[in-house]
């Protein structure tokens, strides 16, 4: 009982200084006339204490300025994501511009915190997750591709790439799997819930691999299961959200009548 109040007292405590750092990474995104057209987004909660955790677990000496960089990348790779791209109004094109202009100033002010570190193996390793994330973008969204395999590793790196790559990069390969395996679960139980939208192509993919995605679905909730079980501090940081998405993962069995 002591030990459980201690870890939620110690989670809490990680919370508030990954509160802190997220401040500081809003207050670096904030400019006036930007965010008057086009609102920043929302930092993932799940990624920023994935970020936070590796980054103290591996006693990296510049957390600050490496958590600050690539949580600035995250939301430049999100805000380009945002890009509307059939609007043919005036105003709809503004805004299409200054959402497009808005993820490259995030992206020059991760170069600038990069530059802090002087870290050219950092430096290099999320440049080649950018052009990696940008490439399955491309794939995916254009629908390159309708083979279910190929359209599952296409989100897996667009959602956990970044991160996974910083973990291998720290020496961290049980990070590296739980990342990429938590995110890819995260988003297919989403999408089968209907909690994200999911483009037309996409949901016609999904809506004929129903079978095969739950499949897909029960073995990463059971690989992630595992990992969580065999690393304390991945349990700590992440045993609350693991429960949520298997509460969503229970409305699919409650919803199709079978389990997963």
């Amino acid at each position: 009982m002591l030990e459980d109040e201690l870890m939620s007292f110690k989670l809490q405590s990680i919370k508030e200084e990954v509160t802190q750092l997220n401040e500081q990474v809003y207050k670096k995104c904030s400019v006036a006339y930007l965010n008057k057209y086009v609102a920043c987004p929302i930092i993932d909660e799940d990624k920023s204490m994935f970020l936070y955790g590796l980054l103290k677990q591996s006693k990296y000496p510049h957390l600050q300025s490496a958590y600050i960089a690539v949580m600035l990348v995250d939301l430049a790779l999100s805000l380009h994501e945002a890009v509307p791209i059939n609007n043919e109004h005036e105003g709809d094109v503004k805004h299409r511009q200054l959402t497009v202009l808005g993820g490259d100033y995030y992206s020059s002010l991760y170069y600038n915190e990069l530059a802090k570190i002087d870290d050219l193996n950092l430096i290099k390793n999320v440049a080649r997750a950018i052009q990696e994330i940008n490439e399955q973008k491309m794939n995916v969204y254009l629908q390159r591709s309708d083979v279910l395999e190929d359209y599952l590793k296409g989100i897996e790196k667009i959602n956990a790439y970044l991160f996974a790559s910083i973990a291998n990069e720290l020496k961290c390969p049980e990070w590296s799997q739980f990342v990429a395996s938590f995110f890819l679960l995260k988003v297919l139980i989403m999408q089968r819930n209907n909690i994200i939208d999911v483009k037309v192509g996409h949901k016609k993919m999904i809506d004929q691999n129903k079978e095969n995605i739950d499949v897909k679905i029960k073995d990463l909730t059971k690989k992630v299961m595992i990992l969580l079980q065999s690393n304390l501090t991945l349990h700590q940081l992440f045993s609350d959200s693991f429960k949520e998405l298997q509460k969503y993962e229970n409305r699919l069995v409650n919803a199709t009548g079978e389990g997963l």
